[in-house]
């Protein structure tokens, strides 16, 4: 017999952040031309053929153009799966959640974080959610999860100390109408 499925949480209000959908397409942008560029310029070092005003290409060239084949398709990947992976960010008055289409995909309650950790500097880094308990039923969060959700805060085009500062603004209130925990 089948498990009933729990109805879907329904949408908080609260702080949103949505991703910032530019940055991600000019980074897939620059990454994918990477490809065609280092395979030109290892083409031109290659067979000594003449670019710019006669100018050969010298070895440093050819072989950073033959580094930024493979490098451009890695970086192009991982440009790729953040633009798929984008999801509206809410900060809400007792949870986290993470919306696509209309939805929401993850939901992480404030009273199942243990606390909230940053690593990384700048706008490149995570923001993240030390869970309590990862089985709990308020709790929905991927599969692969462990005892913690890293928030990728490239996705978002804000700096690790402001996406903590936020999530932790929040997360503080909430502990403070509860009572500590």
């Amino acid at each position: 017999m089948e498990e009933p499925r729990p109805d879907p949480p329904s949408l908080v209000s609260g702080d949103e952040f949505r991703p910032a959908r530019g940055k991600l397409w000019g980074m897939l942008i620059v990454f994918a031309l990477m490809i065609p560029v280092g395979a030109v310029a290892a083409f031109c070092w290659w067979l000594q053929i003449p670019v710019f005003r006669g100018i050969v290409l010298a070895a440093k060239a050819g072989i950073v153009g033959l580094l930024g084949i493979p490098l451009g398709m890695f970086l192009a990947v991982v440009a790729g799966i953040l633009l798929a992976s984008a999801k509206t960010l809410v900060i809400g008055d007792d949870r986290v959640q993470f919306i696509s289409r209309g939805q929401v995909v993850i939901e992480i309650p404030f009273r199942n974080v243990a606390a909230i950790y940053a690593k990384g500097e700048g706008d490149a880094g995570v923001v993240g959610l030390k869970l309590r308990d990862r089985r709990d039923p308020a709790t929905r969060v991927p599969s692969w999860t462990k005892d913690s959700y890293e928030i990728q805060v490239l996705t978002y085009g804000k700096s690790v100390e402001f996406m903590r500062a936020a999530i932790d603004k929040r997360f503080q209130a909430y502990r403070t109408q509860v009572g500590g925990q």
